[in-house]
């Protein structure tokens, strides 16, 4: 049977195990195909609208298919006035909708949420100054009922970064909402002093919520009335002290699973070590940057927290080796980040992760400590079921020993971060195809009796790969190593000795590439752009800073095959012109994100002013319009156009 002739509901089974890239590619075969990968597509895409929404909302209303998560950014909706029209077909369908930075009327804001009948999702970020100085949000109690009867799904409301949010604000805003399972205020300026609640708060018991400041006891009100399901709390980037989280701790019948307080300079072990004695069925725990957390904190959550099975404290600088070493009693971890923690030490982490099979494990952060590569390799050896291992500035602790660990032991990894480890080689990445094409055994290599495994080998399913710094990378790793059809994000920037012949094999050899980030790799050629954009048709992102070898070449190489391209950085490429990079940016509509720093107009002759008045009329951009006094000194005539995509292509004899 032809995947033609399955039914529909098989196809749906089958389109869901893609991502998004391919499903969008799925979705372009055939009507029938369309409509399976619509079901998925409308699940794991998000919808970002930001202050220049005409077009957007143009090839919005052209299409059937539809969104459930939705995005507003630095959006003026008053000003926005087919926004709201649009919104009223769409609404209906919506499952989270998060404000970032908005400028909106309180009518607005309740025409923008009354049809959302089967929202579940609600950010709030850095609301609108207005609404929230003046203190009318959703002041007219009618708004309040009307929001309350639409909103009843809403489980997960975010506020965080709300400067001006009140008491009464907060109040009517968990009023129009059904029951929360998760509350976050991270990043809001809540008080937490009893003394400033008793002076907003008169003993008459007159002022039922305060229309001049955010106090935890109200926030503190609403959790014991509301105890029986609400199960995550954020609270990170507040003042929040040990007393007051000991206070949430004891709210009768709360059972938390989730607890976010990153950030919080005011809290100590004392009010870990209480949270953790009267919540022992957290699962997740983040603490980062809390910096007056110890080895205490650590402890008690090792001894108290048996369930817990995501802990996060990143740069907790008072955490040392005793505390790491508690970590071997979390039996269900399943992601941990330790990373940037100064006093850890290499022993203490192999005693905590590195003696025993972990294979829950799915996600680790060892970024910036001072470990031995054997340590490294134990830990690897020991987590078979790793998606995400970041190693990131372990400058002396990775080595092509641990590599070669990761391609043998990882075969489910996704995402490995290998920033900074310069003292990786091609022996580590390509060992085995490398040998076998130089005739050479891992003697010959200088490695002793190190197996000769590549990178490519075993990790067929990585998507994300960084390498920058990694200075000793050449193109025998891009050439024998980088055989992964499925990698989405390739980091190579500062990789100085690797040039056209590994770049031209990397686009061919991994066709799924979105992103990628070359910032001074200074032998990457014209011919290798034509390759990337020959082969790369996914190609979203392209990152060419200080590739001081690329001429206005490469830019015609982008522009003839990379319709898709969406991010341009091509500064320090002073061998390109800025009327070639503007005349790119014309060719690729898509193109919203082009920097040019340190790139100057044609060193000899320029177009004359009536063609660049034709220019300014055509792109329009606000900085080609400040060159505008620079060209018009220019008299001479234009340089010649550069060579056109077939002769490139040619010329390089590209398959």
């Amino acid at each position: 049977m032809t995947m033609d002739c399955l039914p529909y509901e098989i196809l749906v089974k089958i389109f869901d195990h893609l991502g998004v890239s391919d499903l969008l590619i799925a979705s372009r075969v055939c009507w029938v195909w369309y409509e399976a990968t619509s079901v998925h597509i409308a699940e794991k895409t998000t919808v970002m609208i930001t202050d220049d929404a005409g077009p957007a909302l143009e090839l919005l209303s052209k299409s059937s298919r539809t969104h459930h998560h939705w995005v507003f950014k630095e959006l003026d909706i008053p000003s926005c006035g087919s926004l709201l029209q649009y919104w009223e077909k769409v609404a209906v369908h919506v499952h989270s909708l998060n404000l970032f930075n908005i400028e909106s009327s309180n009518q607005d804001m309740v025409d923008l949420l009354k049809n959302c009948t089967e929202l579940k999702q609600l950010g709030l970020t850095g609301f609108g100054h207005y609404l929230l100085m003046t203190g009318t949000l959703l002041s007219n109690p009618e708004d309040v009922t009307l929001l309350s009867k639409t909103l009843l799904n809403v489980t997960h409301l975010h506020l965080a970064c709300s400067r001006y949010l009140t008491d009464a604000i907060f109040s009517r805003m968990i009023a129009a909402v059904g029951k929360l399972r998760k509350l976050s205020l991270a990043g809001c300026q809540v008080s937490f002093q009893k003394a400033i609640y008793k002076r907003f708060y008169p003993e008459d018991g007159r002022v039922k919520a305060s229309d001049h400041v955010l106090t935890f006891q109200h926030i503190l009100t609403y959790i014991t009335e509301n105890a029986s399901h609400i199960k995550e709390i954020s609270l990170g980037r507040t003042s929040i002290d040990s007393e007051s989280l000991y206070n949430l701790s004891v709210v009768p019948n709360l059972t938390l699973e989730s607890v976010h307080l990153m950030s919080c300079d005011q809290l100590t072990k004392s009010g870990v070590q209480l949270l953790c004695e009267n919540q022992k069925n957290i699962t997740d725990l983040d603490l980062s940057l809390s910096s007056r957390l110890t080895d205490h904190a650590v402890i008690a959550v090792c001894r108290h927290l048996s369930k817990l099975k995501s802990l996060n404290l990143r740069r907790c600088q008072g955490i040392t080796e005793h505390g790491i070493r508690e970590l071997s009693q979390l039996k269900c971890l399943e992601s941990l980040d330790i990373s940037h923690l100064i006093s850890v030490t290499s022993e203490s982490l192999e005693h905590a992760l590195g003696k025993e099979q972990r294979p829950l494990l799915r996600w680790l952060n060892l970024g910036s400590l001072g470990l031995n590569w054997q340590t490294v390799v134990s830990i690897v050896e020991q987590s078979p079921n790793l998606q995400h291992l970041d190693l990131s500035l372990c400058t002396h602790g990775v080595v092509d020993k641990c590599v070669q660990t990761i391609s043998k032991s990882l075969p489910h990894l996704k995402y490995l971060n290998l920033n900074g480890c310069a003292l990786t080689t091609d022996i580590g990445y390509a060992g085995h195809s490398l040998g076998q094409s130089l005739d050479v055994n891992s003697d010959t290599l200088g490695i002793g009796g190190l197996s000769l495994e590549g990178l490519g080998l075993k990790v067929k399913g990585l998507q994300e790969l960084n390498l920058c710094g990694c200075v000793r990378v050449t193109d025998l790793t891009l050439i024998h190593a980088l055989h992964l059809r499925e990698l989405k994000y390739l980091n190579l920037s500062h990789c100085p000795q690797i040039g056209e012949a590994g770049l031209i094999m990397m686009a061919k050899q991994c066709p799924s590439l979105e992103v990628l980030l070359l910032v001074e790799v200074g032998n990457t050629t014209d011919g290798a752009i034509l390759a990337i954009a020959h082969h790369l048709k996914r190609i979203k992102t392209l990152d060419l800073q200080r590739c001081v070898l690329l001429t206005n070449d490469a830019l015609d190489s982008l522009g003839s095959g990379c319709p898709g391209l969406h991010y341009l950085d091509v500064s320090g490429c002073t061998n390109m012109t800025l009327e070639e990079v503007f005349r790119l940016q014309q060719r690729l509509p898509r193109l919203v994100n082009l920097h040019h720093r340190g790139i100057t107009t044609a060193a000899q002759g320029g177009n004359s002013d009536d063609e660049w008045e034709e220019d300014l009329e055509c792109v329009g951009d606000k900085e080609l319009k400040r060159k505008k006094k620079i060209k018009k000194k220019m008299k001479t005539p234009p340089p010649p156009p550069p060579l056109p995509f077939s002769k490139l292509k040619k010329h390089l004899s590209i398959e």
